[in-house]
């Protein structure tokens, strides 16, 4: 897949121009689109499919995630492009001895028959069983070959003076089922898998009547070891001028012209 860089950045400045109030962050829609735009793809996201884009031969899931930056008072602040392995790497509970992958994204929700007293790699290997019967019927219903994975992160810098955007592809690729250990864990089942020699939890289903993202499917990924990316980063603009005598000039005229279209009909 071509990615079309300087379409992103102009899309993503123009985003930046029509937010509400300042600190406002680019909506995971919009975000969608963009992306969608820049690899040329036709956006269909909104169903119950796996894609969110797809052209010819190719189905695309797009994911996003905000970040915050961190602002220090001694020293110069972090964010997730000056420090990738903070924001976007595996991360630890040393008190629970829990190791994520990487960064969360919540892939769908479903429901799984009797999960109540179900053994943990039940649950897992049902999770995991409907997710690719999703990704299977969407390629069908599409008509693509392929199936690739976008992972967007965005986010002010440390500085708040910058927006940052980085799209991180590649094929999509599972965890080999024999690979994962399941266990109940928090508020559901977890999926581990040995990385870097150390298990890390790479899935995460939530379970059913839990009080938060219940029936949810969550992913671990660290986007740095994707094999495709690209970023950019612009100033913050001036929001659009708001004239309220040329807008309501325009509006008029609008109207006007809708009116006389609508006689012409009647006529």
């Amino acid at each position: 897949m071509q990615f079309n860089n300087k379409l992103f950045e102009a899309k993503i400045y123009h985003g930046l121009k029509s937010l509400l109030t300042d600190g406002d962050t680019l909506p995971p829609k919009y975000l969608e689109f963009a992306v969608c735009n820049a690899f040329g793809l036709t956006h269909v996201g909104g169903a119950n499919f796996y894609a969110d884009g797809v052209d010819s031969t190719v189905q695309v899931s797009v994911k996003t995630r905000m970040l915050n930056p961190a602002r220090l008072k001694t020293k110069a602040g972090r964010d997730f492009s000056t420090h990738p392995e903070i924001f976007l790497g595996s991360r630890q509970n040393k008190k629970q001895g829990w190791c994520w992958a990487g960064v969360e994204f919540v892939q769908r929700r479903q429901k799984i028959d009797n999960e109540p007293g179900s053994l943990a790699r039940r649950v897992g290997l049902l999770t995991l069983r409907g997710f690719r019967q999703n990704i299977a019927e969407s390629k069908k219903k599409f008509r693509t070959d392929k199936t690739y994975e976008v992972l967007l992160i965005h986010g002010y810098n440390w500085q708040q003076n910058r927006y940052m955007v980085s799209v991180y592809w590649q094929e999509l690729a599972l965890p080999k089922t024999k690979s994962i250990t399941w266990k109940h864990e928090m508020s559901g089942v977890n999926g581990y898998v040995e990385v870097d020699g150390k298990p890390q939890i790479v899935m995460h289903r939530v379970r059913d009547g839990a009080s938060r993202e219940a029936t949810c499917f969550k992913e671990y990924k660290d986007p740095t070891k994707y094999k495709h990316s690209a970023s950019i980063s612009v100033p913050i603009p001036d929001p659009w001028p708001f004239d309220q005598e040329t807008i309501l000039a325009e509006l008029h005229n609008l109207k006007e012209n809708s009116h006389v279209n609508t006689i012409l009909l009647i006529e």
